[in-house]
């Protein structure tokens, strides 16, 4: 059985967390990770 996940609302989350490029942040969520993944990429590689 393969695995597939699609993020819902993806879009309207990351752009009402605000995400700072040095801030923390944890997902909850129970799924294929695709919030975190889009999380990731809007942080900082400095840390």
């Amino acid at each position: 059985m393969e695995f597939k996940h699609k993020p819902v609302l993806l879009e309207e989350c990351i752009s009402g967390l605000n995400i700072k490029p040095d801030g923390i942040y944890v997902d909850g969520t129970m799924g294929g990770a695709g919030h975190s993944k889009k999380i990731i990429e809007k942080l900082s590689s400095k840390r």
